[in-house]
């Protein structure tokens, strides 16, 4: 399964590479898409590790969803190859840490959203 997460980061450097190539809107366009597949990598993280407690039966080492797997290991994967490709594109301080709130924003979300199930998030 750690075949996907190389494949995350090789889709990762390739649109990095592409956005390192283009200028102007082109690159603020590839900074978006690395930013936006970053913080769904971010809200993905807590839902995935809930889903694994949840098929492994409490236990991220069996049952179908044992580590390494593409719901445990592609999230926090995407969520920093993505990120790093954003911030390093990105043109000004204030995009970079707008993209860094977001990714952070992200994960409380989804540490709001799955985890309740786990009993890490409040109610």
């Amino acid at each position: 399964m750690t075949l996907y997460a190389v494949l995350t980061v090789v889709a990762a450097l390739w649109l990095g590479w592409t956005g390192w190539q283009a200028s102007g809107a082109a690159r603020a366009q590839v900074v978006m898409i690395a930013a936006g597949l970053s913080i769904a990598g971010a809200s993905m993280l807590i839902l995935s590790y809930t889903a694994a407690f949840a098929v492994g039966v409490g236990t991220l080492r069996g049952g179908p969803f044992g580590w390494p797997n593409l719901v445990t290991i592609v999230p926090p994967v995407a969520w920093l190859a993505f990120g790093l490709v954003a911030l390093v594109l990105a043109e000004s301080w204030a995009v970079r840490f707008q993209i860094f709130g977001l990714g952070v924003l992200g994960f409380v979300l989804g540490l709001g959203l799955g985890g309740g199930f786990i009993g890490l998030g409040g109610r």
